[in-house]
């Protein structure tokens, strides 16, 4: 019986295995010899540690409803404007950013072997 598919290893697999995985410390720049990339990237992460949580999305919830009545009033091309730019996006923008950090938390627990 003749094969129908032959394996052939990737010239660069063993290559890529004997390198060190990438790690987020290892791109932040947080440590870069120039004063402004070091600024940007630790404002950067702080203002990112702050809006990913889930207390900066009921924050944001609470902002947005404060809008709703103005747009019940206005009728309903306002509604539907206040749901898409005010709620979906203030809101799913920090939810997202949480189910991010729990994915990426996985995967580097996967990739270490705890899991």
């Amino acid at each position: 019986m003749s094969k129908i598919y032959e394996y052939v290893r990737h010239p660069r697999a063993a290559e890529l295995q004997r390198s060190k995985p990438v790690k987020t410390t290892d791109l932040r720049k947080v440590n870069h010899r120039n004063p402004f990339v070091r600024f940007n990237a630790r404002f950067g992460l702080k203002i990112t540690l702050v809006v990913g949580t889930m207390w900066c999305a009921y924050l944001f919830t609470a902002l947005a409803l404060l809008a709703l009545p103005s747009a019940v009033k206005q009728g309903t091309y306002y509604i539907v404007v206040w749901l898409s730019s005010s709620f979906l996006q203030l809101v799913l923008l920090p939810i997202i950013i949480v189910g991010q950090n729990i994915q990426a938390n996985a995967a580097d627990k996967a990739r270490r072997g705890h899991l």
